[in-house]
């Protein structure tokens, strides 16, 4: 079997790769959750029953929360990866890519936290509810 030269350069590329990757998922995560917030008001104008709709949209923006708040700890984790493997301090493991074995695992609780990831899902469910609230006071008159 050849020895394989370990190319430092080609690595951090690799990673960057992997935060660029984990960067739009959770960008797109961040996209949907506003955007189901109309899908349901959508609904409920086409004669969907109001708690249905909202019950469902609820749903989905903490499925799409919970996700933003994975590849949020993923993409930190690939962070800390590439600083790592900057400063040499994996040159024993070449082209190591699972953060898991090196970090351990991490829980998502900060991350679903964090400022952006709590603003843009937080908000939508805040909005949920309010719609909610007001379609039930718009009824009952």
């Amino acid at each position: 079997m050849a020895d394989i030269q370990y190319d430092r350069v080609k690595h951090l590329e690799m990673i960057g790769k992997a935060i660029e990757r984990m960067d739009k998922a959770a960008f797109s995560l961040k996209a949907l959750s506003p955007a189901v917030l109309g899908v349901a008001l959508v609904l409920i104008e086409r004669k969907v029953p109001a708690w249905l709709a909202l019950a469902a949209a609820a749903l989905a923006v903490c499925i799409y929360w919970y996700l933003d708040a994975q590849y949020l700890g993923r993409e930190r984790a690939f962070r800390r990866l590439y600083d790592r493997v900057r400063k040499g301090e994996l040159d024993d493991d070449p082209y190591v890519m699972d953060v898991a074995s090196v970090f351990g695992k991490q829980p998502v609780w900060p991350c679903l936290k964090a400022g952006a990831v709590i603003g843009v899902h937080g908000s939508t469910l805040l909005l949920l509810g309010i719609s909610f609230i007001a379609l039930g006071l718009l009824s009952r008159t």
